[in-house]
C-alpha cells in the first residue's frame, strides 16, 4: 500500500530537502534567535544599575546603541588622555625678597 506523502517525498531529491531546511534555518530561525538574544541581552543591561553599567563602561542610554551598533559606542568616547590632576588651582611659586 502507498502512502500518498511517500510519492511527493521520494520525487524531491534529498539535496532539495536538505536546501530547503537550511534555506528555512538561515532566513527564518537564526534571525528569530537573534532577535530573542538581543532582547534578553537588553533586558539584562537595563536591571543594572547606573554604577554597574558605569564600570563596564556604558551609560543607561547607550545600552540600545551597543547592543546593535558596538563600534559606534566605542567611536563616541573621547580618546584617552593624560590625568589632569583633581587640583587645577596652580600653585604659586614663592618668591624670598
Amino acid at each position: 500500500m502507498s502512502r500518498p506523502y511517500d510519492a511527493a517525498t521520494q520525487a524531491l531529491p534529498t539535496a532539495g530537502r536538505l536546501s530547503l531546511f537550511s534555506l528555512l534555518a538561515r532566513y527564518v530561525v537564526q534571525p528569530l534567535l537573534a532577535l530573542h538574544r538581543g532582547r534578553v541581552a537588553q533586558r539584562e543591561l537595563m536591571a543594572l544599575d547606573d554604577r554597574q553599567l558605569a564600570d563596564i563602561g556604558l551609560q543607561r542610554d547607550e545600552i540600545e546603541l551597543a547592543l546593535t551598533a558596538p563600534h559606534r559606542v566605542a567611536s563616541r568616547r573621547s580618546p584617552p588622555t593624560e590625568r589632569s590632576p583633581a587640583n587645577t588651582n596652580a600653585r604659586a611659586e614663592r618668591r624670598v625678597a
